[in-house]
Formats: C-alpha cells, sequence, structure tokens
C-alpha cells in the first residue's frame, strides 16, 4: 500500500505541475499588473491580409523533434511545422488531417485510414503511409523519452497494405481513439538518424505543415509561411492562403518569463490562470479569451477512515459523493468550472432528504432538532463527525474544504478541517488513515477526464473500490493576445492555438 501510495503521489502532484499540457502562468505569482507600455495605434482593420510574423514563447528546447521532448513549446512549434492524422477542433472531438477517410470494425478494434494523396513534405518528396508507421515506431521506440508513448499504448500493430493506406491493430476498444492519433506525423527519411537525447543543430526540421523550418539562432527559432501547404488547396481545407509571413519562437530562461515578456511586448501570445482574471478581461490594450483548463480538484475518499473503519462501507461512501454531487449542481464551487457532470459516477445526484433516507437505512440516526447524525458503533449511539485534509497553501482548496463542511452539516454530519503539507498527505495515502483529502490533477493531453480518474484509481491502490474519487471543478484560464492578432480564437487546454489559420496581423502605424 505504501508503494502505491507513493506512485499516486507523484502522479498528482507531478501530474499537476508538469508539462502534460500546455503551461500555464499564474498572474498571483508574477507582479505584471502594468499597462503595456508603448503601444502602438492601430490603423483600420481592412481584414486578411499576407503580412507580419508571430512571436510566441519558449524555453530552451532540449531537442527539435516532438517525439523526443517533453518541451512543451516544442509541441507548439510542431503543430505549425507538422500535420498530424486528426486535429483536436474541442476537447472531444477532431477533425481529419492527413488523414481522408477511415472506418473502424465492428468490434472496434481495427482502424483503417485513407491518407490523402499528393501531400508533400518541405524537401518536395512524398508523404505516405510508411512515414506513419515510422512515426508510431518511433515513438514506441522512445518508451518514456517521448510525450506520445500513452497515445500509442493501445496500438498492438500497424499494417502498411500500401502507400496511401494503414491499418491500426487495437488491443482494445476505444470510442475516442480518433484523438490520441493526433501526433506529429515525421518523415523516416529525415528521422531516422535522429537521436532520441539531444538534436544535431544542423539537421532542418522537415514536415508537411503550414511553416517550413529557418533557422535556430541567438536564441529565436524562426518559421516561414509554406506557400504550397496542401491543406490550403484541398476542397474540406482552406479557401485562403494562410496570412501571417512568419512564426518566431522566442527562447526565455523558463515559464515564470512569459508574462514579462508578454508585458514587455517582446511576445505576441501568453496564458494565464488565477482568481483574477476579471482584470485581464477588462483591459482594453489585449485580446482575451478563457477557456476551461486541464487541471481539476477532486475530492478522494479514504477506503477504510481515519479511524481504520469509519469509511469501509461503500454504500456509505456512494451516498455521500451522491449528496455532494447534488449539493454541486445547486451550490456550485465559485473556484472553477463544476466537473462531477463531466463523469458517468457524478451524474449520479442525490437531494438532502433522499440522502438521509439511504444513511437512515444503512442503520443511521438523524435527530432532526440538533440536526445530527448519530452511528452506532458496538451499540454506542455516536456523533458522526468526519476530517478533511487540505493543503491550505492552495486558498482554493481551504474553499472547498469549507464547501465541503457546509455541505455536510446540512446532513447532520460534523466536518473537522485538517490543514496538511504534502508530507502529511503522503504518510495519510499510505496507511488510508484519514476520511476525505482534496486534491488537485491534470487531464493528460491524450486523455479525458473519466479517463484521467480511471488511471489515478488505479494510481492509488482503489481500483474496483466503489466511490472513493468524485470531481469537483476545473480551474478556468486564459488567453492573452496583442491587439494586432486577428482572426478566429477558439482556445481549448489542448490547443490554445485553435483558430490559427485564419489569424492575420493589423499593421500597426509604425510598420507603415
Amino acid at each position: 500500500m505504501k508503494k502505491t501510495a507513493i506512485i499516486a503521489l507523484i502522479f498528482i502532484f507531478l501530474l499537476g505541475l508538469g508539462g502534460c499540457g500546455q503551461q500555464v502562468v499564474n498572474q498571483e505569482d508574477y507582479g505584471y499588473y502594468a499597462v503595456r507600455e508603448e503601444m502602438p495605434v492601430l490603423t483600420q482593420d481592412s481584414g486578411p491580409a499576407q503580412g507580419g510574423r508571430l512571436r510566441l514563447f519558449m524555453t530552451t528546447p532540449d531537442s527539435l523533434n516532438p517525439l523526443y521532448t517533453s518541451n512543451p513549446y516544442i509541441r507548439d512549434l510542431s503543430l505549425f511545422v507538422f500535420d498530424s492524422l486528426f486535429v483536436a477542433d474541442n476537447e472531444e472531438s477532431c477533425v481529419n488531417s492527413l488523414a481522408e477517410s477511415w472506418q473502424l470494425s465492428e468490434d472496434g478494434m481495427t482502424l483503417d485510414i485513407r491518407l490523402r494523396d499528393g501531400v508533400k513534405y518541405h524537401d518536395g518528396s512524398e508523404f505516405s503511409a510508411k512515414d506513419v508507421a515510422f512515426t508510431i515506431e518511433a515513438i514506441r521506440d522512445a518508451g518514456t523519452g517521448s510525450p506520445y508513448t500513452d497515445y500509442i499504448r493501445n496500438i498492438d500493430s500497424v499494417m502498411v497494405p500500401d502507400r496511401l493506406n494503414i491499418r491500426i491493430i487495437l488491443k482494445k476498444p476505444d470510442p475516442h481513439y480518433l484523438l490520441k492519433l493526433t501526433f506529429p506525423i515525421l518523415p523516416g527519411h529525415v528521422f531516422e538518424d535522429w537521436p532520441i537525447d539531444g538534436y544535431d543543430p544542423d539537421k532542418k526540421l522537415i514536415g508537411t505543415g503550414a511553416y517550413k523550418y529557418d533557422s535556430f539562432h541567438e536564441g529565436v527559432i524562426s518559421l516561414s509561411r509554406n506557400d504550397d501547404w496542401w491543406y490550403a488547396s484541398v476542397p474540406d481545407g482552406l479557401d485562403h492562403p494562410i496570412w501571417v509571413d512568419g512564426i518566431d519562437f522566442i527562447i526565455h530562461d523558463g515559464d515564470y518569463e512569459m508574462m514579462g515578456a508578454f508585458q514587455k511586448n517582446i511576445i505576441d501570445i501568453a496564458t494565464v490562470s488565477g482568481n483574477n482574471m476579471d482584470y485581464y478581461s477588462n483591459r482594453s490594450d489585449i485580446l482575451y479569451s478563457q477557456y476551461v483548463g486541464n487541471r481539476f480538484e477532486f475530492i478522494l475518499l479514504s477506503a477504510t477512515g481515519a479511524d481504520g473503519r469509519r469509511m469501509e462501507s461503500g454504500e456509505f461512501r456512494a451516498a455521500l459523493l451522491r449528496y455532494l454531487a447534488g449539493y454541486m449542481a445547486l451550490n456550485p464551487l465559485e473556484t472553477g468550472i463544476p466537473a462531477v457532470t463531466e463523469v458517468e459516477w457524478g451524474r449520479e445526484k442525490a437531494d438532502r432528504e433522499d440522502t438521509l433516507v439511504a444513511l437512515e437505512q444503512m442503520g443511521m440516526t438523524y435527530d432532526e432538532k440538533k440536526n445530527i447524525l448519530y452511528t452506532y458503533r458496538n451499540g454506542v449511539k455516536t456523533a458522526l463527525t468526519l476530517g478533511v485534509k487540505y493543503n491550505s497553501l492552495d486558498l482554493d482548496r481551504q474553499i472547498t474544504a469549507e464547501w465541503i463542511q457546509a455541505a455536510l452539516q446540512e446532513i447532520g454530519i460534523k466536518v473537522v478541517l485538517e490543514n496538511a503539507s504534502q508530507e502529511d498527505e503522503i504518510k495519510a495515502m499510505s496507511n488510508g488513515r484519514f476520511d476525505m483529502m482534496i486534491l488537485g490533477s491534470r487531464i493528460p493531453l491524450y486523455s479525458n477526464l473519466e479517463e484521467t480518474l480511471e488511471l489515478l484509481s488505479k494510481a492509488l491502490g482503489v481500483e474496483g473500490r466503489e466511490a472513493v474519487i468524485l470531481p469537483l471543478y476545473r480551474k478556468r484560464e486564459a488567453v492573452l493576445y496583442s491587439l494586432e492578432i486577428r482572426g478566429v480564437k477558439n482556445p481549448f487546454w489542448k490547443n490554445i492555438f485553435n483558430g490559427w489559420t485564419e489569424w492575420y496581423i493589423v499593421q500597426s502605424e509604425s510598420d507603415k
């Protein structure tokens, strides 16, 4: 149990802080609240036209090969240089990209994909099914060294019948598997001799994407528009060229420099999260677009309880979680977007009256006048008290703990709030001696909330035990844009650049 709990904590805390999703700067950590200086006066926006360069944030890359680096900003770069079989257009759906059509067998185990014909790489060579097979095998060979390992974990084998067809055999059916085929496809003839660790600065990135790799010089990785991009001419693609001339990824020492670079007009886009989102949404010197992030908070119920017996009944835990799900619907937390309805378990709700009836059927007694729920232990009538552990360094978790306290008080359960450090939480998880705990994690890019909760259950060693996790809410996040960037902006956490093919840059008076 102790080993499992340590693994679980690594999953919960490191996944919550690591590069499994788009990096987000919390504006409360950095004091950049001044209006951007020397903002140019814009000319009248006459609509899309080619021109201008987009400046994006980057930290020092360990490799430019997107299959072999955990740097999330290389993933951003790969979005423009490479194409994928499918492209996510929101959190739960995707559209065809290099895949022209597809068909899934009745048993959900065999996926046949027809690829687009006439797609060329930046060096003029022809894209084929062999490149898809090469990319999948390269990810498999990299193992944990690739950020896309979990995307292909369910692939049993790959077959290449001919140049434009590929067959993928899955280990088990997955209704969301197209969303996992969103990794960049690399040409085998270019990347077959790239090392998994590091990179050769003399090698150029070659893809099929809208932008070509130009140079990596003096802290800037530069891309230029690919005027022959295949997607601009296919019937289901764009009906116009790409507008922005080029993209410069400007390298910084760390994520903490993002907001400062944006405020100083060094980069054109930044991401933020936190409790002061209204400050940014009300600013007139930037463009702002909010989305539901992949960071979420959840309640973990012990399968034993602080006294070794109090929470051992799955029926009791289920009643608590159904009640809290119903309470959330009536009294949503203002710390984020409610997430309970995103998963099957969270849709099982119960109101106060139904919950009290269920608890009394378990042998408990509710005193309406005293508002106390009594349980019996060895024939002794005892007022039920539960503890809720939380880390008070996170203000949102303190608010959540008080919310749980108020919710359970309405059904006569006294809640004792227990401020805990991460070390305290590790110890409690290793021995199971707690009643309830508030924790947080991230949804990995290859997953959704339902699948993530399953992963958490396995990591926590509670797989197969009913009613131990209830998702509460997801954090709000936002993208900030320079006023010069116009066009469709529909960011979501898997792709904050969603809509970029429609972007154009309004030239300022100083650029004339």
